[in-house]
């Protein structure tokens, strides 16, 4: 599984030795590591955008479900279609 590195972590956890691991650096790592550095919370799966990038990304689906992000205007409101009434004239 690639991981990405997202917290400063310990020389040995559960008596893994994680000298070589850097923080912010990918690697390619095998269970169980991979499975004791995604529960510890130390490594983040690189097909996940990162913390930053995921913050950023519900900001903007926010704004287009608010309104226009680029703009920053809110949606034009639509007029409900309501069916004309025929104008019943007397008849002559």
């Amino acid at each position: 599984m690639r991981l990405r590195i997202i917290r400063p972590l310990p020389e040995v956890l559960e008596g893994f030795n994680l000298a070589h691991l850097k923080f912010g650096e990918l690697y390619e790592i095998n269970p169980p590591l991979s499975d004791l550095l995604l529960i510890t919370g130390y490594g983040l799966p690189e097909d996940e955008p990162p913390i930053d990038q995921r913050i950023a990304l519900k900001a903007f689906a926010t704004a287009i479900v608010a309104g226009d992000p680029v703009r920053g205007k809110p949606p034009a409101k639509r007029r409900k279609k309501t069916a004309k009434k025929a104008a019943t004239r007397p008849s002559h």
